[in-house]
């Protein structure tokens, strides 16, 4: 434990083996994610859901962000519920693999003779110091080895630059504000020419993420663009 008592996701993981936690969604003892929310999720979850287009994106999500989905998402990323990777990365393989689907046939050819990469959202450095890991591209890692499909890869592309405020509470006009130039690519970072790029995201809410990694994205000459996120706030 930390001194400002934040648990490192090694150690809760840890302390898993001695002490079993409740379920991630309805708390039940004795279990990771208990079979009755395992039933809630499966009916919550309507796979390769096209959203529409959010920030100038197609996106394809998982589900609606409500119920079991929704306790899932937050266990999984705010509640320190690492344990949880596995149940909701498989929530992303479906619609994961109708974007693959979409983006391959309007290149005109399988994934591997045009690149696919997966290029999870970036987090604020502030925030990936306070939780001591990255769940978001953690999540991209285990969707893409669920997915078995050697020719998608993950790739850390973009990251935040200066500071931006929590989005949380803030409407569709402040979120595109408080995004705007925010994101850009890594230092040293190239693309394959030709690449298709799969953005990942745990929650789409207003699209203000996707347009600003979108518009970071263009800037290195890549044009086919698409999102999946595990949840859809409706």
């Amino acid at each position: 434990m930390r001194s400002d008592g934040v648990v490192h996701p090694a150690w809760q993981e840890l302390g898993d083996l001695v002490v079993p936690r409740a379920c991630g969604g309805c708390g039940a003892p004795g279990h990771r994610w208990c079979p009755g929310c395992t039933d809630e999720l499966a009916a919550a979850v309507h796979p390769g859901c096209v959203v529409g287009h959010l920030g100038g994106v197609p996106v394809w999500a998982g589900g609606d962000y409500r119920g079991a989905l929704r306790a899932l998402v937050r266990g999984y990323k705010d509640g320190g519920r690492r344990d949880l990777r596995p149940v909701l990365a498989q929530v992303a393989v479906d619609p994961l693999r109708a974007a693959l689907a979409a983006v391959t046939a309007e290149g005109g050819g399988p994934a591997g003779e045009r690149p696919v990469l997966v290029v999870p959202a970036p987090s604020r450095a502030r925030t990936r110091r306070a939780r001591g890991d990255d769940p978001v591209s953690d999540l991209a890692r285990a969707a893409v080895a669920r997915l078995g499909d050697e020719g998608v890869q993950v790739r850390l592309v973009l990251r935040t630059r200066g500071v931006a405020r929590d989005q949380s509470g803030l409407s569709r006009t402040e979120r595109r504000r408080n995004l705007a130039g925010r994101v850009g690519v890594r230092d040293g970072v190239t693309l394959p020419r030709g690449a298709a790029v799969l953005l990942l995201d745990d929650v789409v809410t207003t699209g203000a993420t996707l347009a600003a990694c979108r518009d970071a994205l263009r800037q290195t000459g890549v044009h086919r663009i698409g999102a999946v996120c595990c949840a859809r706030v409706p």
